[in-house]
């Protein structure tokens, strides 16, 4: 994605990958069998250059939009903030009981 290029990603349609992917509307999501699937779209990315540059514009913004590093530090110091305050409260609770 923070290449710029359309992705065309071989795994389970439920994965968090795939939600991404379509969530962007950046690229396309095959099982690995489907072997005629990912051989129509590399074509047809190849014969409609506009279309790959679409979908690579998309990924690039979804990227910077979601996961440049300061986005994901911030995520992280939420996420460690979040549970330091949950543990304070839980060994406050365990102070108090004893």
């Amino acid at each position: 994605m923070a290449s710029g290029r359309p992705i065309i990603a071989l795994l389970g349609k439920e994965s968090e990958v795939a939600r991404v992917v379509g969530a962007a509307e950046c690229g396309y999501v095959f099982d690995q069998d489907d072997k005629q699937g990912i051989k129509d779209i590399v074509l047809r990315l190849y014969h409609d250059r506009q279309l790959g540059e679409i979908m690579g514009e998309k990924a690039r913004k979804y990227f910077e939009k979601h996961f440049t590093k300061s986005i994901i530090m911030d995520e992280y110091f939420t996420l460690f903030e979040h549970l330091f305050q949950t543990l304070s409260t839980e060994n406050k609770k365990a102070v108090r009981n004893q």
